[in-house]
């Protein structure tokens, strides 16, 4: 069950009541995998029919939230408040816009553009499914992760080793909720640890600012002393995908889902 935290912006009951109940859910159901983000902010799309309203249930309940409509310009108003950012892709890169750069986007594009809204979840039920333990003292929430992987909202090690500053969970756990975990439920047991026989997968990261300096992956450098240096990405499949990849994928792997942490006894 992913983005346990989108689930508890106050819509229903309170942020704190929908938290605490989230908590007693999975404490009560031990099957349950699950996993939660740490951005404020959320990843949708603007796209609008043909009477100017946006298409996204996502996007409705954001621009409701601000008390305004659904239509064109209720999008934009939005923007200039600062509320709603576009996002764009360049270069193999992707960069958050806003103000009038961002309208002008979303005008060329006539909607169908990437978006992210600012401060939709709540910091409390972020905080609380990142720390909130079982009676063993294992998580209640297994996984750390992020809501897309896309800037903005790649921000699992900035915001989180605040988290880990304020003693809200050790290093080792951090490592533990964004490395291994993760790892276990994807079944990519040659990932998430340092250990022989393990891929090169590494991050190294200034503690000072909070942000990573260099990133390698598979041995091979992907974030170089600041500098990112484009690479292919892994597609992750089910082995019955092999034969449509093979030619088609610069790089991918095969994992067998019925083998995973996701069916393994706690």
């Amino acid at each position: 069950m992913a983005h346990i935290n989108a689930y508890c912006r106050g819509k229903v009951d309170s942020v704190e009541n929908e938290t605490r109940l989230a908590i007693e859910y999975l404490v009560n159901n031990p099957n349950i995998v699950s996993e939660s983000y740490l951005s404020p902010r959320n990843g949708t799309r603007l796209n609008y029919d043909e009477n100017g309203m946006a298409k996204s249930g996502v996007t409705r309940n954001c621009l409701a939230r601000l008390g305004l409509g659904a239509d064109i310009e209720s999008v934009e108003k939005s923007i200039r408040m600062r509320a709603l950012g576009v996002i764009v892709e360049k270069d193999g890169l992707s960069s958050l816009i806003e103000g009038e750069e961002a309208i002008e986007e979303f005008r060329r594009m006539k909607g169908d553009v990437g978006a992210s809204f600012d401060n939709v979840n709540p910091f409390l039920p972020r905080a609380w499914l990142l720390s909130a333990k079982r009676p063993d003292g294992s998580f209640v929430v297994d996984a750390l992760g992020t809501d897309g992987g896309c800037i903005p909202r790649n921000v699992i090690l900035e915001l989180g080793m605040s988290f880990v500053k304020t003693g809200a969970v050790t290093e080792e756990e951090f490592a533990l909720k964004t490395a291994w975990r993760p790892a276990q439920i994807l079944n990519l047991l040659n990932k998430g640890h340092f250990s022989q026989g393990a891929d090169a997968d590494i991050t190294i990261y200034d503690k000072a600012t909070q942000k990573a300096v260099t990133t390698i992956v598979g041995g091979q450098k992907v974030l170089f002393e600041g500098k990112i240096e484009n690479r292919p990405a892994t597609i992750i499949a089910n082995p019955q995908s092999k034969d449509y990849l093979e030619g088609r994928a610069k790089s991918f792997t095969l994992v067998n889902p019925d083998q995973n942490f996701l069916r393994q006894p706690r």
